[in-house]
């Protein structure tokens, strides 16, 4: 009989078999064969961690789970402006994306078990049975059938009273405490955050900076020689910071720090008529939430 989570077993072979595909190698055949049992071991560790955030999610609930899942990753930490973010009802996270485990960070100190987050369209999630539900699946490429199923879903989450986080910028930005141009990115921050609220006139839309998730360390590492571009570099040290801590327990000296701004209102984005002007007054707020990490940093080394 199936249950409400997924298993190891069935998670490990999952993994492996994307790894490979991921690789150029088909899901059947030979190589699939030979190559698989080399993988054996980081895909079982990643299954291990991943089956078990999965079946707390089942038992206790998203917040419950992601609070077990973030003390694998980080010892502490700091969350500014919490006490404006509504604990129930209708609601926007308009985030930046620095990667690494950003959404754990929000969705850990959120408290809202009715979050759904975006994910890649990986196959290895649909796995995920308990945790697959406060996915909203996010399609590489231009797929605009495929966006606009995903936003049609968001409304009907808010409309049934639920949290949403959206990644602001649609894509990795620098963290704000290691990498320069963060300021800069909020230039890409979309203005059709404000239809969100102008479908669901009583939401609320709060503005989120996350910071400090990124080791510098791993910034550092030869492997981000491979790519010149600060994006692919970024990646791939997020990649080696992760797969470091999951694949053999190693701990950086982070201290993640989420940001919450006051909560804006439809009409305080113009009734989300005029994208750009939106945009405008969503990032000032995420400016505003930016200069507090400066001050603070710059307090903290003085």
């Amino acid at each position: 009989m199936r249950s409400d989570y997924v298993t190891v077993p069935e998670l490990r072979r999952a993994i492996r078999e994307e790894i490979l595909v991921a690789a150029g190698v088909p899901r059947t055949g030979l190589l699939q064969t030979v190559l698989s049992p080399l993988l054996w071991y980081p895909a079982h560790r990643f299954a291990r961690l991943a089956a078990e955030f999965d079946r707390r999610v089942a038992l206790e609930g998203l917040t419950a789970a992601m609070r077990w899942l973030l003390p694998m990753f980080v010892a502490e930490t700091r969350v500014y402006g919490l006490e404006h973010v509504p604990t129930s009802g209708p609601l926007v996270i308009a985030s930046n994306h620095p990667g690494s485990y950003d959404g754990i960070v929000i969705g850990a100190h959120l408290g809202r078990d009715d979050l759904r987050v975006p994910a890649s369209d990986v196959p290895v999630l649909r796995h995920l049975r308990a945790t697959a539900p406060h996915l909203i699946y996010t399609h590489l490429g231009d797929d605009s059938h495929a966006r606009i199923s995903a936003a049609r879903e968001s409304v009907r989450h808010l409309r049934a009273g639920g949290a949403l986080l959206v990644y602001a910028a649609g894509k990795v930005e620098p963290d704000p405490a290691v990498l320069p141009g963060a300021r800069e990115a909020l230039q890409d921050w979309s203005g059709s955050l404000a239809w969100f609220l102008r479908q669901v006139p009583e939401a609320g839309l709060v503005v989120t900076i996350v910071s400090h998730v990124l080791a510098p360390s791993c910034l550092r590492s030869p492997v981000t020689r491979l790519r010149k571009e600060q994006r692919r570099k970024q990646f791939l040290a997020e990649t080696v910071q992760i797969g470091q801590q999951v694949l053999f327990g190693r701990r950086f000296p982070l201290t993640p720090e989420v940001r919450f701004g006051q909560p804006l209102r439809a009409e305080d984005l113009g009734g989300g008529r005029d994208p750009e002007a939106a945009r405008a007054v969503i990032a000032a707020q995420a400016e505003r939430l930016l200069a507090d990490l400066r001050d603070r940093r710059g307090a903290a080394q003085a």
